[in-house]
C-alpha cells in the first residue's frame, strides 16, 4: 500500500502547481467556496489521519470481497475519494454541490490516473438519489458541535444507500459543550455521544445556565477503527466553536 508520505507529496504537488487566486474564484454562494476546499486540503495533520483511517477501512472491507464502492459526499478538491482509489478501491462517486470545486477534483484525480475510475456528480449530497449501493461513505463536511455544513443532513440521506455491512467516517462523535458567562467564565459542561450509523439530531443550543452567554463546542471523532481526530489537533477539521446564545 502506497504510503501517506508519497500520497500526499503526490497531492500537494498538483495543488501548488495549480493555484488559482482567491479574488478569480467567483464561487463564494456555495457552502464551502473553493479557497476554503484547497485549505483543508492542505491540512497535513488532518490529512494524514484521514489516510489511515480509509486506508484501514479500505483494507478491511477488501478482506471480504474483491471490489470497494466509496462515496466521497462533499468531496471538496477530492483528496479523500483519492485516497480510498489509492488504497485499492474499485470506484469512488465525487458528490460536491460547488462546480468549481468539482471540476478542480476532475483535474487532479485525472492527473493521478484514476479518472476510469471516479465518478463525479455535481448534487445536493442531502437528496441526491445514488445509483448503486456503496461500501465506504465517507464525509468532512462539519464544524465542531455541527454548527456550520450539512454532515448531519448529508448522512442521515447516504445512510440508506450503503450495504449492511458498510463503513461511514467518521464514525461518530464526543461532543463536549461549555456554558460561559458575559466574562468567559466557566459554568459548566456537558457531553453527548453520536453515532453516524444512527438517526442523528443536530444538537441543540440547550441552556442549563441562565447566565450563559455563550457555549463552546469541542468535538472529538472517531474517524474508524479508533483512530481519533478532536479539535485543536488540526487547523482545518473540527476547530473548536463558540455561538452566542439566544438569551
Amino acid at each position: 500500500m502506497i504510503a501517506f508520505e508519497d500520497a500526499n507529496g503526490m497531492i500537494q504537488n498538483y495543488l501548488t502547481n495549480t493555484l488559482i487566486a482567491q479574488e478569480k474564484q467567483m464561487d463564494k454562494g456555495y457552502k464551502l467556496p473553493l479557497s476554503d476546499a484547497l485549505f483543508c486540503a492542505r491540512d497535513n495533520v488532518r490529512n494524514k489521519m484521514f489516510f489511515k483511517s480509509i486506508c484501514t477501512a479500505v483494507e478491511t472491507l477488501k478482506k471480504k470481497q474483491d471490489k470497494v464502492m466509496v462515496v466521497d459526499a462533499g468531496s471538496g478538491v477530492g483528496i479523500l475519494g483519492v485516497y480510498a482509489l489509492l488504497a485499492g478501491a474499485e470506484k469512488c462517486f465525487f458528490l460536491e454541490n460547488n462546480p468549481h470545486s468539482l471540476e478542480y477534483s476532475r483535474g487532479l484525480i485525472g492527473k493521478l490516473g484514476y479518472k476510469d475510475k471516479a465518478h463525479f456528480i455535481q448534487c445536493d449530497a442531502t437528496t441526491v438519489e445514488l445509483p448503486t449501493p456503496y461500501d465506504l461513505l465517507i464525509s468532512e463536511t462539519l464544524t465542531s458541535g455541527f454548527v456550520d455544513e450539512d454532515f448531519v443532513e448529508i448522512v442521515n440521506h447516504l445512510r440508506q444507500f450503503g450495504k449492511t455491512d458498510s463503513i461511514i467516517i467518521p464514525e461518530g462523535f464526543e461532543m463536549t459543550v461549555t456554558e460561559k458567562d458575559k466574562s468567559g467564565a466557566e459554568l459548566g459542561a456537558s457531553t453527548v455521544k453520536i453515532d453516524s450509523y444512527s438517526p442523528i439530531t443536530r444538537p441543540a443550543k440547550t441552556i442549563k445556565n441562565p447566565q450563559a452567554k455563550t457555549l463552546t463546542y469541542h468535538t472529538k471523532a472517531t474517524l474508524f477503527d479508533d483512530i481519533t481526530l478532536e479539535s485543536g489537533e488540526c487547523i482545518s477539521f473540527l476547530n473548536e466553536r463558540t455561538v452566542q446564545t439566544a438569551t
